[in-house]
């Protein structure tokens, strides 16, 4: 089986994702018909494809936001673990809308993902007319956390696992390998940087400063994202992951809590005392 979507994006995309999971993607598209190739998200994840109806607990909408992070995904991409962006929007958007609905808790497991679609989801949440609040029991990094700290707060059991701030991109330099199989490019192209990170050819050093560039701008953009909520210094936000207690005690999350059940009431006496 090829995932000629997937392996584009492996190749080019920005990654907010903790480097095991990414690992297991590489794997999994090198040796597609290896068993459990496919399982690439946490078991038993299918990304945030449910209607908020299906989370609707006296008041407060809890939406799933588990899997692998990315947008547009395709039924392939959805089946191997992903977490549609689109359809978190979709239901962030109904429950706003429904007066049944008086605060929502984002439900997270998720080792993160790819970049794109991240500011937009940070920008409704910063703009949503309802409190929103975050919690994991499991793993919430990289792009997850990014999306955690875009809601008004973050919670986090004893024994999760949170942090693996930063962003990479992983592009392939197979020019060796051709070479070794007798295999030469010859490509006919304009512009300096048309075939930038092609894998038939090693990265000039104007290329590499332009995707170094890249990775920085959103990194920058990240932290920015941790820190005007949170009082989280420099030295903990270069891709380390902490269990819950040590998110806490370096400010990564709001408070310890046992279960979703106990950020469900929380959310629930605040949103109803402010009516």
């Amino acid at each position: 089986m090829s995932y000629p979507r997937i392996a584009a994006k492996v190749a080019r995309e920005q990654w907010s994702l903790e480097p095991s999971t990414f690992r297991a993607i590489l794997h999994a598209l090198n040796n597609p018909d290896a068993p459990g190739a496919v399982a690439m998200a946490p078991a038993g994840d299918s990304g945030a494809d449910d209607t908020v109806e299906d989370y609707l607990t006296d008041g407060v909408a809890v939406i799933r936001v588990h899997g692998i992070i990315g947008k547009h995904m395709s039924d392939l991409e959805m089946a191997c673990g992903g977490c549609s962006l689109d359809a978190v929007r979709d239901q962030l958007s109904m429950a706003e809308q429904d007066d049944n609905i008086r605060a929502v808790v984002l439900d997270i497991n998720s080792p993160g993902g790819t970049v794109t679609g991240l500011p937009e989801i940070t920008a409704l949440l910063r703009d949503y007319a309802k409190p929103v609040v975050a919690f994991t029991d499991s793993q919430c990094c990289s792009a997850a956390l990014w999306i955690a700290h875009s809601a008004q707060a973050f919670y986090a059991t004893p024994s999760a696992h949170v942090g693996s701030v930063g962003v990479y991109i992983m592009l392939l330099d197979a020019s060796r390998h051709y070479e070794m199989e007798g295999i030469k490019h010859d490509p006919v192209y304009n512009g300096e940087f048309k075939l930038a990170g092609a894998s038939f050819k090693p990265l000039t050093d104007a290329e590499r400063a332009m995707f170094q560039a890249q990775v920085d701008k959103t990194a920058s953009q990240f932290k920015a994202i941790v820190k005007a909520g949170h009082d989280v210094a420099d030295e903990f936000l270069e891709g380390q992951v902490y269990d819950g207690e040590d998110a806490e005690r370096i400010n990564m999350v709001d408070s310890i809590v046992m279960d979703i059940q106990e950020v469900v009431d929380l959310v629930k006496m605040a949103a109803f005392d402010s009516v």
